[in-house]
């Protein structure tokens, strides 16, 4: 499953006049998450491509986005961001 989409909660964006938010979601169910493996369709590549495109890194934990691995490789890359952020 992906759910794409927006999520400003603001005056404008709540008062329904002036702003609008947009929500898509997919699913594939022929590509289901078993106890072997995770599922690899079309969201799967998608999320790995966003994923490289906001990172601006190809990491291998990314292909399995529950584990461990992938949420340290997350973690650092946020730290890293942050540093670059504060350091200026």
């Amino acid at each position: 499953v992906a759910l794409i989409g927006t999520a400003n909660i603001n005056q404008r964006s709540m008062d329904g006049c002036r702003d609008s938010e947009i929500m898509m979601t997919s699913w594939q169910p022929e590509h289901l998450t078993t106890e072997e493996s995770i599922a690899k369709g079309d969201i799967h590549a998608f999320r790995l491509h966003t994923w490289a495109s906001i990172t601006g890194q190809m990491n291998e934990a990314f292909r399995n986005p529950s584990s461990h691995a992938c949420v340290r490789a997350m973690n650092q890359i946020a730290h890293e961001n942050w540093q670059k952020y504060i350091a200026d």
